[in-house]
């Protein structure tokens, strides 16, 4: 349950940014907070006496959420173009965890 925290913690903590920059939350925000809510607390139900599960859930959701092939590229811009497809690979499966 450790791990589904952080995972929480982490996206809401993105998520509160464009919340605080603005007096009222656009609509495509409180959709994206209504989904991230509805999906930890699916995840907490059924991985509550799995922790692999509850794991995978977090993986499937940060995958749901974020686009981690594109911070993986955008980590390394002045070293990606010059990188081979399996060094790609390599790096992207370790960034995604």
């Amino acid at each position: 349950m450790r791990n589904e925290v952080t995972v929480q913690a982490i996206i809401l903590s993105v998520l509160s940014v464009p919340l605080s920059a603005c007096a009222e939350p656009d609509e495509s925000v409180e959709r994206s907070v209504a989904f991230i809510d509805r999906e930890m607390h699916i995840i907490h139900a059924e991985g509550e006496s799995d922790s692999a599960r509850a794991r995978d859930g977090c993986r499937i959701l940060v995958n749901k959420v974020f686009d981690l092939d594109a911070m993986a590229r955008g980590s390394l811009p002045e070293m990606w173009d010059s990188m081979e497809p399996d060094q790609h690979d390599i790096f992207r499966s370790a960034f995604a965890g």
